[in-house]
């Protein structure tokens, strides 16, 4: 049975694969758009606030 193990040296240096590059963009993406809408001055509907706030 041939193993198909890593060693960490191989995991941190082999790319990262095109799944998890676009859910890691779609979490900052969400995240800047919500500290956005928390830190604006202007006053924003309760619910978007409440929105922003998950």
């Amino acid at each position: 049975m041939k193993k198909d193990s890593l060693n960490l040296v191989e995991r941190v240096t082999n790319e990262t694969p095109k799944w998890f590059k676009i859910v890691r963009n779609v979490g900052l993406t969400l995240t800047a758009i919500s500290g956005t809408l928390l830190a604006a001055p202007i006053g924003l509907p309760a619910l978007v606030i409440n929105i922003a706030g998950y």
